[in-house]
């Protein structure tokens, strides 16, 4: 029933761009472009239990550093894109060694603050970023016969809306068997108990680098795919809020399974568009709807529509997971 459950999402997502309105569309990429973000940080918040509040400042990295190397060095998409998501990894490895020594809410400051120093340098680094003009004019992917995927038109949005759903389904993909092996258990018993996670042999310190960096590698990605698509970057795109708005979406679509970034950037991305929120009243919205579910709806979309219809499935990743955690850690 998983598995066909599984298949008809994807078909309903390959044929919803005929479907939906032509505006609608616009909103359907920038919700893979964020759910991608958010299921990068459910690695390292919903399954770790690492409190990262930096997502977007990984994101605006290689949102600008994308742009830069193909505005200002000449260089090709298929090109800069790899280079940014390697240089981010490489960024976020070497951060994680230094903050993840600190213990819950430490690490969380600290990766606020981290937060604001991105802001910081992308605001005030006008010879590079522009300050608060951003950087204009940036190119969609070019087509090119040197790259194989670059065969493809990214210019129509058509095109680009089912790029973003491949690198989509591949993310989840990549979640699904991450949680089904040994470092995902490793990963669920450190988020349980880090002590007694390490106490039966796991080495916390690696395992939470790892869900780190996995995690800044997705926000890199869906960094390029945003300032290649929208084509103008600002700060303001991403500020300390961005990242806070992301773990709201993870918590209000349900942290920790696979589900809940779908249903959260859905939600982030469409009810204000609805609703005809302002970018300024967004967060107040947010805060509304963030203590509403806190209290009543703990578990997000996801533990509610389990407690209404039941999880016929026996078992999801994450319990699976968390079962196998002795077997990850004797090895």
């Amino acid at each position: 029933m998983k598995a066909i459950g599984i298949a008809a999402a994807v078909l309903l997502s390959a044929v919803l761009p005929f479907i939906v309105p032509a505006y609608y569309l616009h909103m359907l990429v920038l919700t893979g472009i964020y759910c991608i973000a958010v299921t990068g940080l459910n690695v390292a918040m919903g399954y770790t239990g690492l409190a990262a509040l930096c997502q977007a400042s990984f994101m605006g990295i290689a949102a600008y550093a994308s742009a830069l190397l193909t505005l200002r060095l000449g260089l090709s998409f298929w090109l800069a894109a790899p280079l940014t998501v390697v240089s981010v990894a490489l960024l976020s490895a070497l951060l994680g060694v230094i903050t993840l020594r600190l213990v819950s809410h430490y690490f969380a400051v600290c990766t606020f603050g981290l937060s604001e120093i991105a802001f910081i340098v992308f605001n005030n680094w006008i010879s590079v970023t522009n300050g608060p003009g951003g950087i204009q004019d940036v190119q969609p992917p070019a087509r090119s016969t040197t790259y194989p995927l670059s065969l493809i038109d990214l210019s129509e949005r058509l095109h680009y809306y089912y790029f973003v759903l491949i690198l989509l389904v591949a993310s989840i993909a990549f979640v699904v068997w991450l949680m089904r092996t040994r470092t995902g258990a490793a990963l669920v018993a450190i988020r349980e108990d880090q002590e007694l996670a390490q106490a039966q042999g796991i080495h916390v310190m690696r395992y939470k680098v790892y869900a780190f960096v996995t995690s800044a590698v997705m926000a890199a990605i869906a960094g390029c795919l945003y300032a290649h698509y929208l084509r103008f970057l600002t700060p303001e795109m991403f500020t300390i809020m961005e990242s806070l708005s992301m773990v709201i979406v993870l918590l209000i679509g349900g942290a920790g399974t696979i589900v809940g970034p779908i249903l959260g950037s859905a939600i982030n991305v469409v009810v204000p568009e609805i609703l005809n929120v302002v970018p300024e009243h967004r967060m107040i919205a947010y805060g509304l709807f963030f203590i509403v579910f806190i209290i009543f709806v703990p578990g997000g979309l996801v533990g509610l529509s389990r407690r209404i219809f039941g999880d016929r499935s026996g078992r999801t990743a994450q319990s699976a997971g968390a079962t196998r955690a002795p077997v990850a850690a004797s090895r």
